[in-house]
Parts: C-alpha cells; sequence; structure tokens
C-alpha cells in the first residue's frame, strides 16, 4: 500500500506532468485535501509550492488551489501553536532550573552571584 508521502508525491508528479488538463488537475487537487498531510509532508515534497502556483489560474482550478493552501496554512499555524503551547508549559529553563522557584531553590553558586549585584 502507497503512503501518504507516495501519494503526494504522485499528485505533484500529475499536476506538473499535465498543466493544462483541468480536470486533472482538480482531481489532484480534491485527492490532496483529502489526504492527511503533514507540515513535514510539505516540507519533504514541496507539494505546498507547486499548489500555491497554481492560486493564480482562473476558475476553478484557481479556486480549489486557494482552498487547499487556505487549509494547509490553518494546520501548519496549527501545529506551531501546539508546540508553543508545549514549550510554555515546560517550566526548566535551558540550564535546568525550574521557573517560578524562589532563589533559595538555586544552586548556592547561583545565589551568590545574585547576592553580588
Amino acid at each position: 500500500m502507497a503512503t501518504i508521502l507516495d501519494l503526494i508525491k504522485h499528485y505533484q508528479h500529475s499536476i506538473e506532468k499535465y498543466p493544462n488538463d483541468e480536470q486533472k488537475i482538480l482531481k489532484c487537487i480534491d485527492k490532496l485535501y483529502n489526504l492527511g498531510v503533514t507540515v513535514q509532508h510539505l516540507q519533504d515534497t514541496g507539494v505546498g509550492r507547486t499548489v500555491n502556483a497554481l492560486r493564480k489560474e482562473p476558475g476553478e482550478v484557481g479556486q480549489a488551489a486557494r482552498a487547499l493552501v487556505y487549509k494547509w496554512k490553518v494546520m501548519v499555524a496549527s501545529e506551531e501553536s501546539d508546540q508553543e503551547g508545549d514549550i510554555g508549559n515546560d517550566t526548566t529553563n535551558s540550564y535546568g532550573y525550574e521557573y517560578g522557584k524562589d532563589c533559595d531553590s538555586y544552586p548556592s553558586e547561583s545565589r551568590n552571584r545574585l547576592d553580588k549585584q
């Protein structure tokens, strides 16, 4: 069975191979719209750039491409905000100290540096 990545590459290739076949392009856009495409897939294949170039096309192709690009942009923004949320929930900094703790919980050399200021 073909992976999502294989399917994306197949539809992307078809779009590039048949730039004047409106029905084939619409079918490929529809298939891409219904696939579980992730940010990683977009980065690995470059299909976002391929579909984005179709947004300027007149008629149904342009409309379908705009809808797909919009869907992907929402997905990317959602994934990015999820990742930011994960970072925001981490209460330790890069030195291993926890945020929100009083100064007494830091190692003594850090406390001494703070006292000298």
